[in-house]
């Protein structure tokens, strides 16, 4: 025994092997941690609040960072979307004209398809005072690009979108809520500032896009 080092030296050497030694060196640390802690409380309080803070402040951000960044789009393989700006000399992403997506459209040859939207305010009511809202001009195959289909009416169909033809409107789900009561049963005529008839339907809010990546 003499030649190896003594029992305890032995002893000594398998914990470390076995891992025992960590453990007992783990738990005589927290042990110490804790007095130290308990013997200072006002350091306790400025630590416990400072990770408190620390860790909220990680969660929101990787939130906001999920939600904006890392969340995918609600629409039919999101990975394949894409946003096409035009470039103007004064403005790196500048909007397209309707002539020149129509001329993109039919020289398409590079994506399945193209769609195009508009940001616009409206004036709808129909009787009495015009309520204004915020919404959209899309083109007729909008909805059917992003893969949504509205929860009660139809979509836009192609005659929607030729010269002439009947204004459909689509009524978001928060919309349709608010104005109308959720009433499922109610279509019919409403209209704009300008008092042309427009038929609406109603779609669910989440497959209306507010931003782009």
């Amino acid at each position: 025994m003499v030649l190896f080092g003594g029992v305890e030296q032995i002893k000594e050497e398998c914990r470390d092997v076995r891992g025992v030694r960590f453990l007992e060196d783990l738990w005589q640390d927290l042990r110490y941690s804790l007095r130290m802690l308990v013997k200072h409380p006002s350091f306790t309080v400025v630590a416990v609040i400072t990770l408190a803070l620390g860790i909220g402040a990680n969660t929101a951000i990787f939130s906001v960072v999920y939600h904006v960044v890392l969340k995918p789009l609600p629409f039919h393989e999101p990975e394949q979307l894409v946003w096409v700006w035009g470039e103007q000399a004064a403005r790196k992403q500048a909007p397209h004209t309707p002539a020149d997506f129509l001329d993109y459209q039919q020289r398409n040859q590079s994506f399945a398809q193209m769609a195009a939207y508009r940001n616009m305010s409206f004036a709808l009511g129909s009787t009495g005072q015009p309520e204004r809202v915020d919404g959209r001009i899309v083109s007729a195959n909008y909805f059917a690009l992003l893969g949504v289909a509205p929860r009660l009416g139809r979509s836009f169909a192609p005659e929607d979108g030729r010269a002439g033809a009947a204004r459909l409107v689509l009524l978001s789900h928060q919309y349709w809520q608010q104005r109308f009561g959720g009433e499922g049963k109610r279509r019919g005529p409403v209209a704009d500032a300008e008092r042309r008839a427009c038929h609406h339907y109603w779609c669910d809010a989440a497959g209306l896009p507010r931003t782009g990546r």
